[in-house]
């Protein structure tokens, strides 16, 4: 996952972290993957979460900028280029986006893990037989 802050453009730099983990996705297997930007107007915090809401696999330093325009809010990918940060794209089926216009707090977003998990049937990064 990443953010921009508006401040420089076009490569993964501290203004537009790539927050980035060793874990590996298997392939052909379903996995709730979420991240959440900490509330503030300084530095905040990037937390990526894997198959739960309690603990993130990942953070890294996120540095406001009180003058972008938050309107402008996009996911996925917007092309491909070679060292840019829209090269990133999502291979497989992606079920849902949920968006908030705040950061959940931990309850709230470990009991959006356990809905979630529940509704798709994500067990451990593994779906569930849907005979």
């Amino acid at each position: 996952m990443g953010s921009r802050n508006g401040r420089t453009f076009g490569r993964w730099d501290n203004n537009n972290p790539k927050v980035t983990t060793n874990s590996i996705l298997e392939f052909n297997k379903y996995y709730l993957l979420m991240g959440r930007m900490g509330k503030g107007t300084d530095t905040v915090t990037l937390s990526l979460y894997l198959n739960n809401g309690t603990l993130p696999i990942v953070t890294h330093p996120f540095p406001v900028n009180k003058l972008a325009n938050s309107s402008k809010f996009s996911i996925g990918q917007e092309r491909d280029a070679i060292q840019h940060p829209g090269t990133e794209s999502f291979i497989g089926e992606i079920s849902r986006f949920l968006l908030y216009d705040r950061p959940l707090s931990d309850r709230e977003l470990n009991k959006t893990a356990k809905e979630l998990k529940k509704m798709y049937n994500v067990n451990a990064g593994r779906i569930k037989s849907q005979k």
